[in-house]
């Protein structure tokens, strides 16, 4: 995971350093960009799951429900991935393994 952590550390830093001003031109905020450092927090599947489910169960709009459906044993989808690191300063900070 660490070298990950380094990979993906290294890419938005030259995205940002090369097409910062692209992405600003669209209206991208780059401020959580700029954060990203290893290392990223970690949870485990069991408590990821159990965060979701706890967000899910006081989500009010049907429409983000229904995208935030989760069984224990699925594998994350974007919607999940969404509400996981919108909890943390760093983007795709959770690290996340589904058991076997």
């Amino acid at each position: 995971m660490e070298i990950e952590e380094q990979f993906v550390t290294h890419i938005v830093k030259r995205v940002l350093r090369e097409r910062g001003p692209e992405l600003k031109s669209l209206g991208r905020d780059l401020s959580k960009l700029d954060k990203i450092a290893p290392p990223f927090p970690r949870i485990s599947y069991d408590e990821a799951a159990g965060i979701i489910q706890g967000i899910y169960e006081k989500e009010t709009d049907p429409e983000k429900k229904d995208l935030l459906k989760f069984e224990w044993g699925m594998d994350f989808g974007a919607p999940h991935e969404t509400v996981l690191t919108n909890l943390y300063e760093k983007p795709s900070s959770c690290m996340a393994t589904r058991p076997k």
